[in-house]
């Protein structure tokens, strides 16, 4: 009587242990599962973010190149306006080094 009672706490026991078990294995799969879908997912927002960062980057550049551009167009329009009125006036002025 002993014995089986003994092998049906063991079985018991067993089987309560094999349970546990599934269930801390279930537990680890459904973590590692969520986590890895977050890691996707904050992956996808920092590919975003890059990718937003280099296209302000290259707006930028468009910007800078544009204002470059102006820059050396009103400089040349404001020599030769400068010229034309030198020479309209007959003016002994010199241009400044600056501009030259």
């Amino acid at each position: 009587m002993c014995t089986l009672v003994q092998a049906v706490n063991q079985k018991q026991i067993s089987e309560f242990i094999i349970h546990t078990i599934d269930q801390f294995e279930s537990s680890v799969h459904v973590h590692v599962y969520n986590t890895v879908t977050r890691l996707f997912k904050l992956f996808n927002k920092l590919q975003q973010a890059k990718q937003e960062i280099a296209e302000l980057q290259e707006e930028h550049i468009r910007e800078r190149q544009e204002l470059e551009q102006t820059q050396e167009e009103l400089t040349r329009e404001l020599k030769l306006k400068y010229v034309m009125c030198r020479m309209i006036s007959g003016a002994c002025c010199r241009l400044p080094a600056s501009m030259i």
